[in-house]
């Protein structure tokens, strides 16, 4: 009876086995033996890297970089098998992946498995990824000489052995005399006293070194540039922007310079300075400062796609300034009615209040960025709207109003409305509603006026009409009569017709003198009349 056979990952155990013994006429070969099955069954797998080196089981690996792993099987006697193929997995993905081909790849740090598995054999391999460890620390300065008092900003650039740079990894500054300058923890310098310093960054025991020289401050001379009233975050792409980069030039005493070149130059994003007329537009320009010691960049636009944009500000032997936008995707021309609150107006005029918002109306250009916006309405009629400062709407900046006259329109008219909005680009958009002219009473006005005289207790007849600010007649509206003097009335309140005409029939008091009467509608002034009344 033979042995039993040991499958296992981490060990190659040869086993012996009986002596087969062919059967005369069973399927024998021609050299009468039956051929030994046992050469192709998996026993053990030898995993190799190239790229990495593999010892006791275990591997490392840095994030981001690769290498191929090959799975050799073999069989008990330790011979390679030929024509197998491998499959590969990984424990965790997160941390490491590997290819069909056995490429693996480090994803992040951490600890994880892999495993080559060839028929029902598998062995498996511990990786351990690591961050890729800093090789280089380069230390710029913004000036290698600044007067005291004067501050400048060191940058540690940090980078691995392959030279990708590593922007994770945390950076320690000293000054070798801080009499002469100090440098806090972000890498500002501050210059105390004149005299030479040597600067170091260091990070994971790497370090970087710069020379510092701090000189006495000269009046006059340029020592520091500082920037000035910028605040734009963010544009829309390839739009100019509302103001330009300013910056002003000191000198170590704190004092503006005059007559000083300042370079100003685009140093991402692909946009444009460009000069006033719009000819000429170019990657850069030098402009000299005024009296103020201040220069001011031509007009910036933005490169066309959206990304970071930056234009720098550079003074010979100083600490350049840069200026940054961050250019967003382009949004089209949008309008929305937000007023009137109701669709129908009783006075002559009717109001509109809009919406209008895209890339190139944002808040900081307070309307800025729209060309036009114009109301066409009723039977050709046209109205512009204005630009308001933000009001209790959402409309934020981008609100426009407009009182559209209607003219003279019948009670009942449905005036159609369309407002269309243009940006400075050229591209309009529109919006359209309608209101319904349903006018209301503002006056009453005589039809008919009584004579100024008649014979006491008389009867003389009034007609009044109600009227809207058009003086078109109004109907149904209650209309209410008192008397003075002595008489009567024969309704106090009356209804007005199709035309807002009223009648009633006034009895004059029987004493001869002044007799009054006076209509009344809500809504309205009041209208009285007089009548003298005379002896029969």
């Amino acid at each position: 009876m033979s042995a039993p056979r040991l499958r296992s990952s981490s060990a190659v155990i040869v086993v012996l086995a009986p002596l087969l013994i062919a059967l005369s006429g069973c399927g024998s070969n021609d050299s009468g033996t039956a051929p030994d099955t046992r050469a192709q069954v998996v026993d053990s797998i030898t995993v190799t890297a190239t790229g990495a080196q593999i010892a006791g089981g275990s591997m490392s690996l840095i994030v981001g970089d690769s290498a191929r792993l090959t799975g050799t099987p073999r069989n008990a006697s330790g011979n390679v098998i030929a024509g197998k193929n491998v499959q590969w997995s990984v424990a965790d993905t997160s941390i490491a992946s590997i290819a069909l081909d056995g490429l693996l790849r480090g994803v992040h740090n951490g600890t994880t498995s892999v495993t080559a598995r060839i028929d029902t054999m598998s062995t498996s391999v511990v990786v351990t990824v690591i961050v890729p460890p800093v090789a280089k620390v380069a230390l710029t300065l913004g000036s290698a000489s600044i007067a005291v008092g004067q501050t400048d900003q060191a940058t540690a650039s940090i980078s691995d052995g392959r030279g990708n740079v590593l922007t994770d990894r945390p950076v320690t500054f000293a000054s070798s005399d801080t009499t002469v300058a100090t440098i806090a923890a972000t890498g500002l310098l501050t210059a105390v006293k004149p005299g030479g310093a040597t600067i170091t960054a260091t990070s994971e025991g790497v370090s970087g070194t710069a020379q510092l020289q701090v000189v006495t401050p000269i009046a006059g001379v340029p020592s520091r540039l500082a920037a000035q009233s910028w605040s734009i975050i963010s544009a829309p792409a390839a739009i100019a922007l509302p103001s330009a980069p300013r910056v002003v030039v000191l000198d170590g005493l704190g004092q503006p310079v005059a007559n000083v070149p300042v370079v100003f130059a685009v140093t991402a994003g692909g946009g444009k300075l460009v000069p006033s007329g719009g000819i000429g537009a170019s990657t850069s320009a030098t402009v000299t400062t005024g009296p103020s010691g201040v220069a001011t960049s031509p007009s910036w636009t933005l490169g066309p796609d959206p990304g970071v944009n930056s234009v720098n500000a550079t003074v010979a032997g100083i600490q350049p300034i840069t200026f940054t936008v961050t250019a967003t995707p382009y949004a089209p021309l949008k309008i929305e009615l937000v007023g009137p609150p109701a669709n129908t107006f009783s006075t002559d005029t009717a109001g509109v209040v809009v919406c209008v918002t895209g890339s190139l109306i944002g808040s900081w250009y307070t309307g800025a960025g729209v060309r036009s916006v114009q109301a066409s309405y009723g039977n050709g009629l046209h109205a512009s709207l204005v630009w308001e400062l933000p009001g209790p709407l959402t409309c934020g900046s981008n609100r426009w109003v407009g009182v559209l006259p209607l003219g003279a329109v019948t009670a009942g008219a449905v005036i159609p409305i369309t407002v269309t909005a243009v940006d400075t680009a050229g591209d309009s958009a529109s919006v359209s509603t309608s209101v319904i002219y349903k006018p209301g009473p503002v006056a009453i006005v005589f039809w008919s006026s009584p004579p100024p005289s008649a014979p006491a207790g008389t009867v003389v007849q009034l007609s009044v009409q109600v009227v809207d600010a058009n003086r078109h007649g109004i109907a149904n509206i209650p209309v209410t009569f008192t008397v003075t003097g002595g008489g009567s009335i024969g309704s106090a309140t009356v209804i007005s017709g199709v035309e807002g005409i009223t009648t009633t029939n006034w009895t004059l008091g029987s004493t001869p003198g002044t007799n009054a009467i006076t209509a009344t509608a809500t809504g309205t002034s009041s209208l009285t009349s007089t009548v003298e009344g005379t002896p029969p």
